[in-house]
């Protein structure tokens, strides 16, 4: 089954974890009731959360962390506590002629998870007339900088977690660094996650 198949969601594949997030969204009947996720099932969302994670991702983030918690789980502190932070970077302002896609999807569903979590969501006051929703300080993860190095590393990439840390401390910034080490410890799993995510044969 597509949803079971946690190796699906330790690879880059948006469409893929958007798909899981409104199985879990239908199957739970937006949380009336419970999905009966297998724990395959559910390995699923964490590691689509891994990978949103590392790339910041706050829209995908935040239906992963709903769908885990209409699963009847407690989603990682790490990645709840980077949500909450991050709702307060929305801003409501009036559109103006031009303006293009704004941050509405981002906000709605970042929203909807904090009417979940207990946190504040919906922040800012409408304003009359057209509205668009801006995202102040939107950061960028490691995803794309860690996936490329270890593509590059060729024979010399290994599956095992702890062999490879070391070297992706050496090449990550701080800031890079802190995001990969968080994902490491936001999860129980995360040597499981790196397995398949380095797609190395050992």
């Amino acid at each position: 089954m597509f949803i079971a198949s946690p190796a699906t969601f330790a690879l880059p594949n948006k469409k893929a974890a958007y798909a899981l997030t409104h199985i879990v969204f239908y199957l739970s009947d937006y949380g009336r009731h419970d999905p009966a996720l297998s724990e395959d099932a559910l390995t699923s969302l964490e590691f689509a959360g891994l990978l949103a994670w590392l790339d910041q991702d706050f829209d995908l983030l935040s239906e992963v962390c709903v769908a885990l918690r209409f699963a009847g789980r407690v989603p990682s502190e790490i990645w709840e506590d980077w949500l909450a932070l991050e709702m307060g970077g929305f801003v409501l302002q009036p559109a103006t002629r031009g303006s293009g896609a704004d941050s509405y999807h981002e906000y709605l569903v970042g929203s909807w998870w904090a009417s979940h979590a207990g946190a504040e969501g919906f922040r800012g006051t409408p304003v009359e007339g057209a509205l668009m929703v801006e995202r102040r300080g939107a950061p960028r993860g490691p995803l794309r900088r860690i996936s490329e190095y270890l593509f590059h590393l060729g024979a010399a990439r290994s599956c095992d977690w702890e062999q490879m840390r070391g070297l992706l401390e050496a090449v990550l910034g701080e800031e890079e660094h802190r995001i990969l080490t968080c994902a490491a410890e936001s999860t129980a799993r995360f040597g499981d996650f790196f397995e398949g995510f380095a797609r190395a044969e050992g």
